[in-house]
């Protein structure tokens, strides 16, 4: 059995074609490049899509469509290179190591690319130690540490005209850094013009993993890379979500700030990134999963696989993300590799309350330890939807699972004067079809499912 979602292999000569979710993502892809490719002025995108979403994924097929095209893609991950605490720094760093890496393959030489290298590793050995906060605050703490205010007084008198030569080392290094900033930014342009005059295409940028950084790590990160959005031939693609970016924003500038506001300064287009549709698409990756995990692919459900359950559960119904269901499916994997022995029960109900635990972890709880009815549950999930039928799927799938929750949880009957009442001796006397009491059937296979619970 494998436990880790598979990594999608990317063909250098179709990047699409092993998107398992269909024709949309490789029309998105199309259309950007198009977009890029047409656009004279610079550019910076937003790909937005919640986390999950599969935004790395398609990043990386478009990269290699892109270059397929000609055209020529840097990219930098801003959660891997989190941990440091200077982002502009990493930032260059990556960026002058994908451009050797890339140009060196491509066949780009010459004094224009040669002098964007030296002016990015320039620009990443100056930028740090001249910030002036980083600075000023090393020179606080040479000259002052933990000095009391007569200690303050007699040092400052005494040390005048060496903190001002600090003071002027200080300023100097900073005069250097801006310099190296505009060297960068000259040498960059060059490159972008290069670029185009032999591809037709600009420098391309791509920002990925923003909305996953630490919250400092983006907003300053953002801070830093805008003085480069205005440089003609050059464009950025920023993966986001950009809801998570809205938060950040609030943590680093206060829980008043105008996120949505805020962040509109830095991009001049956001694309929406098409969600799967819950059936078809969603259909295959699901497949593509129970194959990769060594699920079973037909069990006595008339003959549905569990892919279909789950289409069912999740795409149709819960609408949960690409994410979502790699975990749903690596914790059903865990449970029948841990439970050999399945009941027509343990099919059905086990890919349910697994997913039942990720949508509703309260109602989870209370089929654990108490007796939900049926139609409490039916309510309060809108399964009354999903027992209507789905398009394009076979209603014995829905019905079978309506009919084993039925059996399962405590109905409701009507009292003579109206109120509802628990049919109790029918329900407590009931047993599955292996000898199991129902009224402690669901709470032990909630037990066994929460043994396992894949961390997200």
């Amino acid at each position: 059995m494998k436990f880790r979602p598979p990594v999608v292999e990317i063909p250098t000569d179709d990047p699409f074609k092993n998107d398992a979710l269909g024709p949309d993502r490789r029309k998105l892809g199309e259309s950007l490049a198009s977009v890029f490719k047409e656009i004279e002025d610079n550019l910076v995108v937003c790909l937005d899509a919640a986390w999950g979403e599969g935004k790395t994924t398609f990043v990386e097929m478009w990269q290699a469509h892109m270059r397929n095209e000609g055209a020529c893609c840097l990219y930098f991950d801003a959660f891997k290179n989190d941990f440091v605490a200077e982002p502009f720094d990493a930032f260059v760093v990556e960026i002058e190591k994908a451009a050797k890496n890339l140009l060196q393959k491509e066949d780009y030489t010459g004094e224009v690319v040669s002098s964007f290298r030296e002016s990015a590793l320039r620009v990443a050995s100056k930028v740090l130690t001249a910030l002036p906060g980083f600075a000023l605050r090393a020179a606080a703490r040479k000259f002052l540490g933990e000095k009391t205010v007569e200690e303050v007084a007699t040092l400052v008198e005494s040390g005048a005209e060496a903190l001002n030569m600090e003071t002027e080392r200080i300023f100097d290094s900073y005069r250097e850094s801006a310099s190296a900033i505009e060297q960068f930014e000259q040498s960059l342009r060059r490159l972008g013009e290069q670029i185009r005059m032999e591809t037709g295409y600009p420098l391309v940028i791509i920002v990925d993993e923003l909305d996953r950084c630490r919250p400092d790590f983006a907003m300053n990160l953002l801070e830093r890379i805008k003085h480069f959005f205005h440089v003609p031939n050059v464009c950025f693609l920023i993966s986001a979500n950009l809801t998570q970016l809205e938060s950040s924003v609030r943590s680093v500038y206060g829980l008043g700030s105008d996120a949505p506001n805020y962040l509109r300064k830095f991009f001049h287009v956001i694309v929406n990134f098409p969600k799967c549709t819950p059936l078809s698409h969603a259909t295959r990756y699901i497949d593509v999963l129970q194959k990769y995990h060594g699920l079973p692919e037909h069990r006595s459900l008339h003959g549905m696989s569990f892919s279909r359950w789950l289409t069912v559960c999740l795409a149709a119904h819960f609408q949960l993300s690409l994410r979502e269901i790699e975990f749903c499916m690596q914790e059903l994997a865990m449970c029948f590799a841990g439970h050999r022995e399945q009941s027509e029960y343990n099919e059905v109900l086990t890919p349910f309350l697994i997913i039942v635990r990720l949508h509703d972890r309260e109602l989870f709880e209370k089929l654990k330890s108490g007796y939900p009815t049926f139609d409490e549950v039916q309510r309060r999930l809108g399964l009354d939807v999903l027992f209507q039928g789905v398009e394009g799927m076979n209603e014995h799938v829905p019905m079978s699972l309506k009919n084993v929750l039925q059996r399962i949880l405590p109905p409701v009957v009507q009292r003579t004067d109206g109120s509802p009442r628990v049919r109790e001796v029918e329900w407590l006397e009931a047993t599955t079809p292996h000898g199991t009491d129902i009224k402690d059937f669901i709470r032990h296979l909630c037990r066994q499912i929460e043994r396992f619970e894949v961390l997200r």
